[in-house]
């Protein structure tokens, strides 16, 4: 089954983790212990970095300095955090799960008479 992710409702944003192609093969080739062949064929079987940067919200380039990608990460997380979305999906589960506990506790009382 093939999902698009335009119509995944659940997806508040998206973050594309991007390096330079010879460093994506030379990591892979280092931590994978995968062949050059077998790292090409992985990086071409995905969607093309151009297409995933374009769909993202935020994108974090990983080629350069460990500092670098951290400070990216932390002014990615800072500005998600300040948009305060994620109390308002908080809040719509808390609210579904209190109402189905509530209701099974209604329904348990009942039958226990």
């Amino acid at each position: 089954m093939s999902h698009n992710i335009e119509s995944t409702c659940i997806i508040y944003r998206v973050i594309v983790v991007t390096c330079e192609e010879d460093l994506q093969m030379q990591r892979m080739m280092e931590q994978r212990h995968l062949t050059e062949l077998e790292s090409r064929n992985l990086i071409e079987a995905q969607m093309p970095l151009e297409v995933k940067e374009a769909k993202a919200d935020f994108v974090i380039e990983n080629s350069g300095h460990l500092n670098y990608t951290k400070s990216q990460v932390d002014d990615v997380l800072r500005l998600l955090n300040a948009s305060k979305f994620h109390w308002k999906i908080r809040l719509l589960i808390g609210v579904a799960v209190g109402g189905i506990v509530g209701f099974g506790y209604v329904i348990s009382s009942l039958f226990r008479r």
